[in-house]
């Protein structure tokens, strides 16, 4: 079949197009921005409150939709957004 396709449509099967180069990485200029210091505690507790916040409201939904006898489950998408210029 594939020897059908190459007679029916030559241009798709190019002969002799390649050629050999030597490859030479460019050496990239990593710039670490200063990061302000985090209060990663309290950053810790806000993102358990709200992923329980996700999963309640997730239990609500599943809840729903079992009473409505949804066949597709329907989910939630969470967004996460880092801080600017981060």
């Amino acid at each position: 079949m594939a020897t059908e396709n190459q007679q029916r449509r030559p241009h798709l099967f190019p002969h002799n197009t390649r050629s050999t180069e030597g490859y030479t990485a460019k050496k990239a200029v990593v710039v670490k921005a200063a990061v302000p210091p985090q209060p990663r505690v309290q950053h810790a507790q806000e993102l358990r409150t709200q992923f329980a916040q996700v999963e309640a409201a997730q239990l609500q939904r599943v809840a729903e939709q079992t009473a409505a006898e949804v066949q597709t489950a329907i989910g939630i998408q969470i967004e996460f957004e880092s801080q600017q210029g981060g």
